[in-house]
């Protein structure tokens, strides 16, 4: 018979296969309570995904608790209410920027030669990055991949990825004060 005591207690432990346990017993059920919330499948298997990396990360630091599906259900609405934050973050800095830059036009020569220029600052403000620095702007900014994808195919921690975003930014940002704030964030943003 199943115990949620008994699997608390082995995965604070490091048990592995406690976490399986876990897994197998709940995942359908926070499946299907993500979708509900997402409306999408994509979001919800990594919302519950998410939720069971965080229950594997904090295992040693868990709140005390009988059961543990209202622990689950609150760690996947919590997830699910930090990606509707920074959806609509995004959205309303996208909308800041539409409003602030005027619509970018290749008809004229100068419109070109300002887009290229600005390329190549960013370009070569990318070069001057650390090596990591670099590598976590690339994939998480230009190619579009999850911070938790980054992570595993570096080996490094989320909060090393998010580290090192982070300081891509600032210093790219410095790099490129010399151009308009906006364009700048259209390219980050992107």
């Amino acid at each position: 018979m199943y115990n949620d005591d008994l699997y608390i207690n082995r995965l604070s432990d490091g048990d592995l296969s406690a976490l399986e346990v876990i897994f197998r017993r709940y995942h359908r059920d926070l499946y299907l309570y993500a979708y509900r919330l997402a409306e999408n499948e994509m979001i919800a298997e990594d919302l519950v995904q998410d939720t069971f990396i965080k229950l594997w990360e904090n295992r040693k630091s868990m709140p005390a608790c009988r059961s543990l599906r209202p622990y689950l259900i609150k760690t996947v609405f919590n997830a699910f209410m930090d990606l509707k934050r920074h959806d609509k973050v995004k959205v309303k800095h996208q909308n800041q920027i539409a409003r602030k830059v005027p619509t970018l036009s290749y008809s004229g020569t100068d419109d070109i030669v300002a887009f290229n220029d600005l390329n190549e600052h960013l370009r070569l403000a990318l070069e001057k990055l650390p090596t990591k620095q670099r590598q976590t702007f690339m994939m998480v900014r230009i190619q579009g991949m999850k911070r938790k994808e980054v992570a595993e195919k570096m080996g490094v921690s989320i909060k090393t990825v998010e580290g090192n975003l982070t300081s891509a930014l600032k210093k790219l940002k410095k790099e490129m004060a010399p151009f308009h704030l906006s364009v700048i964030f259209l390219v980050l943003l992107y």
